[in-house]
């Protein structure tokens, strides 16, 4: 339970840092994220753009086409692209996957145990 809560804070670390630092980018004109119309996002756009992210990478779960959420600005350059291939990288990968080795492994008590060596 500890490191699912462990997981939980690494991630939403990593978010707001991501997020801070593409919003900065946006602000000082370094990189473009805005609306389809036009508008650059704000800090709580840009935050709700990592959170889309890393909903959207949940296998199998397709949880914003679900609940029918367009993704935050959709309209980038490629350094503002450039950072979220860095975030899915840097910090979903990383905590997906340990999510996943946190996953309890059912054991089946009828099958030979494969991960012992083989008897001499």
């Amino acid at each position: 339970m500890r490191q699912g809560v462990w997981l939980l804070v690494i991630w939403a670390a990593g978010a707001v840092v991501f997020s801070l630092l593409t919003w900065f980018l946006v602000d000082i004109s370094a990189a473009r994220l805005t609306t389809r119309k036009g508008v650059a996002l704000g800090f709580p756009e840009t935050s709700a753009l990592f959170v889309w992210h890393l909903l959207d990478v949940l296998p199998l779960a397709d949880i914003p086409d679900t609940v029918k959420w367009n993704e935050p600005g959709p309209e980038r350059n490629a350094l503002a692209g450039l950072l979220l291939v860095s975030y899915k990288i840097v910090v979903l990968a990383p905590v997906l996957a340990a999510f996943v080795g946190l996953w309890p492994r059912q054991r089946h008590p009828d099958r030979a145990d494969t991960t012992a060596g083989s008897p001499a």
